[in-house]
């Protein structure tokens, strides 16, 4: 009778907030960074260019200035910055409405979202999102703005690369780059200034997360390339033995190699973007032990040596034979 009586007052004073779990929000808090773009580009055709660079600087930079700090977009205010303003605004002027477009990124960014509360116990949407005019610098990276941990878009870029990409693959990818560094104190945003096992970690595994909650997607869809797989499978022990050297190296050549697309990747016949690959095959190797979750959160010595173990393996036997058992 008396746990009766106690039930009742419970239910008629609802549940203690301790006792209550705590509902995730359904998307990160969306900041709308590039919408005077448009007015700016209107009101100052024709106008000289100090005018128009001047409306620009006081619309877009005046109302969020962190966002093109230097270890934001990577840029240096200047003639080559004033530039690039010039040539959004007159890409603004061409193709004005982006309206869709931003609002198909808010839709995907509350799917990314959900699908984050799914996979990893820990997730917490707690930083803004910034959909921004990133001058061609990015078009998505994990940044901190203004002192805090934030994502940063860059929608003219996405809007160039939406033809060749998914945007639902390339916001699983950004967010998880956001999320490792928080689980797990892995990030893509020190390039070439970590040893190469980080940044094999950081971009293979991202890779790999961005296939595995994608529904459909390819491996050439979490690549970002039709042919990347294709072009470096059958390199793979070459691959494998060159990185397992590097491992624990800060290698500036090595990196750029096998981590970017620019003018220094790809030499001695290797892909550019080659240690994507890598590393997603390396992901997918561990994945067949620890679940999607547990990966998010290895680090440390038992981390590296896996990764190690793995790379010999793939040096020795490839990235489709295994060694018999």
């Amino acid at each position: 009778m008396l746990q009766s009586a106690a039930a009742l007052v419970l239910f008629a004073l609802g549940p203690s907030p301790g006792l209550l779990r705590a509902v995730p929000p359904a998307t990160c808090p969306i900041v709308d960074a590039i919408a005077p773009l448009d007015a700016v580009a209107a009101r100052t055709a024709g106008q000289s260019d100090a005018d128009q660079l001047a409306a620009y600087k006081e619309a877009l930079i005046g109302a969020h200035p962190g966002l093109y700090a230097q270890d934001v977009l990577g840029l240096t205010p200047g003639p080559g910055m004033d530039r690039l303003i010039l040539a959004s605004l007159a890409q603004a002027r061409r193709a004005p409405d982006r309206d869709a477009l931003k609002a198909r990124v808010r839709e995907q960014v509350g799917a990314t979202v959900r699908a984050f509360h799914r996979a990893f116990a820990d997730f917490s949407c707690n930083f803004p999102v910034y959909l921004t005019d990133s001058l061609g610098a990015l078009d998505g990276a994990g940044r901190v703005v203004d002192g805090q941990p934030a994502m940063v878009l860059g929608i003219g870029s996405i809007e160039l690369e939406k033809p060749h990409m998914s945007l639902a693959v390339f916001l699983h990818h950004e967010f998880f780059h956001r999320y490792h560094f928080e689980a797990a104190g892995f990030s893509d945003d020190p390039a070439e200034h970590q040893a190469i096992w980080r940044a094999l970690w950081a971009e293979g595994l991202a890779t790999y997360v961005s296939r595995a909650l994608t529904p459909g997607a390819s491996t050439a869809d979490a690549l970002l390339s039709e042919n990347l797989e294709e072009r470096a499978r059958p390199l793979m022990p070459q691959m494998a033995a060159e990185l397992l050297d590097g491992l624990d190296r800060l290698d500036k050549d090595l990196f750029f190699e096998y981590f970017t697309s620019g003018v220094t990747a790809g030499k001695h016949g290797i892909p550019a973007r080659a240690g994507y690959y890598v590393g997603y095959i390396v992901a997918a190797r561990l994945a067949e032990r620890h679940s999607l979750n547990a990966l998010a959160h290895l680090k440390g010595d038992m981390l590296h040596a896996e990764i190690a173990d793995t790379l010999h393996v793939l040096a020795t036997y490839g990235a489709v034979a295994r060694p018999a058992r």
